[in-house]
């Protein structure tokens, strides 16, 4: 947007006063907010991004567009990044993670930028860089020493035209996670946008990832014949957790589990003769 104010700017100076008008009046960056339990990570990204193509060109800056781009987005951001790091840290670390790696992609002339910046906001959420770079690397290599443990529960509708079988299945299953796990794309791109993950958010990625399979497998078992009612107990669920481990990087250990039904249900009532 900024190149549309650029065009009609006759000076600098123009150009400044386009800036501050936009930024204080029209998006708000430079406004105080009332709240930060509001706040996402995804708004410091978002913001930052868009404060660099105000006061720049795309993802690089001019060494005369610096100090406006400090002035008018970074240094409102990083005020309210130190009070979001009050009520989440957590979620403020995520931000720095997104703030720094948007400073370092920028082009610019300007020898003192960003690293005077990134030093800031490593300050205002109390991380260091090995901190920051290597938290999620800690809780994937901890997700790989250890059994990967869940539990599943199935539903699904058998429809017959005139009434419905209810299917229900519940599985314990247990996994091995292996290196190959790493190479993982979606994981990747996970781990590249919340470099501070846990080792609870690695397994509940899995945890859904493998529910989501059985739950489609699960609905294509019980509906596949319009004809004839499922027999939900013979439901193949080793051989499913089976071939879904051999997708995604993990090997078999156990799994136990039980299907039943609630009968058929029909969806008439008889009526008084």
């Amino acid at each position: 947007m900024y190149h549309l104010y650029k065009a009609f700017a006759e000076s600098e100076a123009d150009i400044l006063k386009t800036q501050q008008a936009y930024a204080s009046e029209e998006h708000g960056v430079t406004v105080p907010y009332t709240t930060v339990l509001t706040l996402s990570p995804g708004f410091f990204r978002d913001e930052l991004e868009l404060g660099v193509r105000i006061c720049g060109c795309e993802d690089s800056l001019k060494d005369s567009e610096v100090l406006a781009f400090s002035t008018l987005v970074f240094n409102p951001l990083l005020d309210l990044l130190e009070e979001y790091a009050k009520a989440d840290l957590a979620g403020a670390q995520v931000a720095a993670a997104e703030m720094i790696r948007i400073l370092e992609s920028i082009d610019t002339d300007d020898d003192m930028f960003p690293e005077y910046e990134i030093g800031l906001i490593r300050d205002a959420v109390s991380l260091c860089p090995e901190q920051l770079e290597n938290s999620s690397a800690k809780a994937l290599t901890q997700f790989l020493e250890e059994p990967f443990v869940c539990d599943w529960k199935g539903y699904a509708v058998w429809d017959a035209g005139n009434g419905t079988v209810d299917c229900n299945y519940k599985a314990h299953i247990v996994l091995k996670p292996t290196d190959s796990v790493r190479e993982n794309d979606v994981l990747k791109q996970l781990l590249c946008r919340n470099p501070s993950a846990s080792w609870e958010v690695i397994h509940n990625f899995f945890t859904n990832r493998l529910g989501n399979y059985l739950d489609e497998e699960f609905e294509e078992y019980c509906t596949e014949d319009d004809y004839y009612q499922p027999v939900v107990e013979d439901f193949e669920l080793e051989y499913r957790v089976k071939n879904w481990c051999g997708q995604n990087g993990f090997d078999f250990v156990s799994c136990e589990g039980h299907g039943d039904d609630d009968g058929y249900v029909s969806k008439y009532r008889r009526g008084r003769w």
